[in-house]
């Protein structure tokens, strides 16, 4: 069972984003074949090890490439793209193939992807079924405009978020949060069937009660750990101490015998409302940034170095529970930033020594010199610079 008070829930990042991840061996795409994925009709790219950054005008297709290093991962879209859109118009499937750099050594994984069934995935030319295992094997961390919703959009964004995390970090917890999840339909469905007996309710009631107590304390201790971090690398940014907050409100107690009577109390309400309102499906969850709530004060500049920071802490809490740098896709990653900010931005990723993906439509943006790769693309074509 998961302990949310575990050494796993309690990593010592330091309060240094690099510092204590030099001993962590970092992951590389060494190749990519795409066929009539996305604007890609057929494209082969031999990525650099560090820094690897592709230009274009928009709508050209440099984020395509990228986004099916994400699909590899992550097995879905970080742009939140229905399947059917990934794969080329009037073809009737995707292909890709990746060469892989791990620790187990070098590997090729190739996957068909059509718009309907699962993905099939072949691991050294065989067909291969626990791609669940993936965002472990080979992590990447991602950046992309839409992630500005993690800031101003609904408390559920944030939900997620940790709740993604946590499972990348640990995937007991997505056993818990799939059980929580399944006994809050049942439970759901009982008022909307007009079942309001309470020998029916206190089961569901008691299951939910024990799982969201788990959910609610390994959320604070996520929180706990990536907060840290966040300020850490605000202040590389910033040049200055920025205070930052994640607060988290839970709508239920974490004791689970307390939460349980909260349901039993709740009852008649939930009754008339026909549904569970309380539990961590509802928790409250706010960034602040020098004591006032992020989503109304925050400019777009101080929005996007928010988001930067959570991902980038996201990354060092992934990287040591996991002994591997994920591979950073960073989208668009320099809008919204100063000079001075684009370059301390720059300053900390080349001292991750990770393997970085870069979209931009101005190379001149991007301000790393050393180990750097650079391609043009164009109607979905590469063309080295």
């Amino acid at each position: 069972m998961l302990k949310p008070e575990s050494e796993r829930f309690l990593l010592n990042i330091g309060a240094h984003l690099t510092g204590e991840l030099q001993d962590v061996e970092p992951v590389r795409v060494l190749g990519v074949h795409l066929k009539h994925f996305r604007n890609i009709s057929l494209g082969t790219w031999f990525p650099g090890e560090a820094f690897n950054v592709l230009s274009g005008a928009n709508g050209s297709g440099k984020t395509n490439w990228i986004e099916a290093l994400g699909v590899m991962s992550m097995r879905r879209s970080f742009r939140a793209a229905p399947r059917a859109d990934w794969i080329q118009a009037g073809a009737p499937l995707a292909e890709l193939s990746f060469k892989l750099k791990l620790r187990e050594g070098i590997k090729r994984l190739d996957l068909q992807i059509r718009a309907a069934g699962k993905i099939e995935y072949a691991f050294e030319g065989v067909r291969w079924h626990k791609e669940a295992s993936l965002p472990y094997l080979f992590p990447v961390e991602v950046f992309h405009p839409g992630d500005a919703a993690l800031i101003g959009d609904a408390d559920s964004i944030r939900r997620d978020f940790l709740d993604t995390l946590l499972v990348s970090i640990d995937p007991s917890f997505s056993r818990i949060h799939q059980r929580y999840q399944k006994t809050l339909a049942s439970r759901n469905r009982l008022f909307r069937l007009g079942r309001y007996e309470r020998v029916l309710h206190r089961p569901y009631e008691r299951l939910l009660a024990e799982s969201a107590s788990l959910i609610i304390a390994a959320r604070e201790g996520l929180i706990r750990n990536l907060i840290p971090t966040v300020q850490a690398v605000i202040a590389e940014l910033h040049a200055e101490p920025v205070e930052v907050r994640l607060c988290y409100v839970p709508t239920l107690p974490k004791d689970s015998e307390a939460a349980l009577k909260t349901y039993e109390q709740s009852f008649n309400d939930e009754k008339r409302l026909g549904f569970t309102r309380k539990g961590p499906h509802a928790d409250r969850c706010y960034f602040e940034l020098a004591g006032r709530g992020a989503r109304y004060q925050a400019s777009a500049g101080q929005a996007r170095m928010l988001v930067l920071a959570l991902k980038l802490a996201a990354f060092a809490l992934r990287a040591r529970a996991h002994g591997r740098l994920p591979v950073l896709l960073l989208d668009d990653v320099t809008s919204e930033l100063d000079e001075r900010k684009r370059q301390r931005l720059f300053e900390v990723l080349a001292r991750l020594e990770c393997q970085v993906f870069i979209t931009t439509t101005h190379p001149s943006y991007i301000q790393v010199s050393a180990q750097r790769a650079d391609v043009h693309v164009a109607h979905g074509v590469l063309a080295p610079l």
